[in-house]
């Protein structure tokens, strides 16, 4: 056995879903429908009742398609390739966590952590 591991990683498409479980129609149809085009369901959880319906989280994942580098290669702010978006964030080697929507809000597109 080779002595220097080789590390595969792997980028990942995140889905956060807050619905209020009473109100879809078929959730089991739901999952598998997702589950049959490569997502995984990572976290399931009922949401703290505020005011109003009980609500339930849900955030699957996926490996993200490879998206091609842009022609550009200076570091901006470029159309998002995953679509999820209005722009994403080229730092001139790799699209970035950083996006921002149409209304040019910027956020981060980071996976739900589970404190």
């Amino acid at each position: 056995m080779d002595a220097t591991a080789k590390l595969a990683l792997v980028n990942w498409d995140y889905d956060v879903q807050v619905f209020d479980p009473w109100k879809q129609l078929d959730l089991g149809q739901m999952l598998r429908d997702r589950g049959a085009v490569g997502w995984e369901l990572i976290v399931w959880e009922s949401l703290p009742q505020q005011v109003g319906p009980p609500m339930t989280l849900m955030v699957t994942k996926r490996p993200a398609p490879s998206y091609a580098p842009p022609i550009e290669i200076a570091a901006g702010w470029l159309p998002d390739p995953s679509q999820r978006f209005a722009t994403r964030y080229w730092d001139g080697l790799r699209w970035t966590e950083h996006v921002m929507d149409h209304h040019h809000k910027a956020s981060t597109d980071l996976p739900y952590v589970k404190s």
